[in-house]
């Protein structure tokens, strides 16, 4: 019963306007909380198979350790951090509970707690990779790293508009503060 869901390590919060989106960490999956006023308070699951595992877009999705959300506003897409699979995912809610799932970016290393802007850009410290990296959300797979040598960055958090980046380094025990101008995200080489 998708209501009496046992959550295994939640990482992540996300808030729509109907659902408190969940990435249940240890479970592999995604899920939904409906809020008070939204005419379902049960919990569901969004994307995933739960206690299994994987890599695969789906339906069904799976994912290997989901550790953070973003929720796009207005269109309620969720992106998903991940962690073990070193992607970034986007699940298309359509206004409800599921939706499809695709990747908009892969090959990262240890992508942890993610943060979107107001310009679309999802901004992704790369944990293992010591290195931040921004997603450009519109174009799918598009994305630059923006700052290298850093000691496992595990947070981030931006101004609506992107020019300041406040990024929290686990190892280094450190919060710095960056400045950006509008980045420029350039496109993933097309696959041979």
């Amino acid at each position: 019963n998708p209501g009496n869901a046992k959550f295994r390590e939640p990482t992540g919060l996300a808030l729509g306007t109907s659902y408190l989106y969940v990435s249940d960490h240890g479970n592999h999956v995604v899920r939904c909380i409906g809020l008070p006023g939204s005419g379902d308070t049960g919990t569901h699951l969004v994307a995933g198979l739960p206690g299994i595992a994987g890599n695969t877009n789906g339906p069904p999705a799976k994912f290997n350790l989901p550790v953070s959300l973003a929720l796009q506003p207005g269109a309620e897409n969720i992106f998903v951090s991940d962690l073990s699979n070193g992607k970034i995912r986007r699940i298309g809610t359509n206004g409800g509970i599921v939706g499809p799932t695709s990747n908009i970016a892969s090959s990262l290393s240890g992508p942890k707690m993610i943060s979107l802007d107001q310009n679309g850009w999802l901004w992704v410290p790369e944990y293992n990779g010591n290195r931040l990296t921004i997603v450009d959300t519109s174009s799918g797979n598009a994305k630059t790293t923006v700052a290298t040598g850093l000691a496992s960055p595990m947070c981030v958090a931006t101004s609506p508009n992107g020019a300041t980046v406040y990024l929290g380094s686990y190892l280094a025990h450190i919060v710095s503060v960056y400045g950006f101008t509008a980045p420029t995200v350039t496109a993933a080489p097309a696959a041979p």
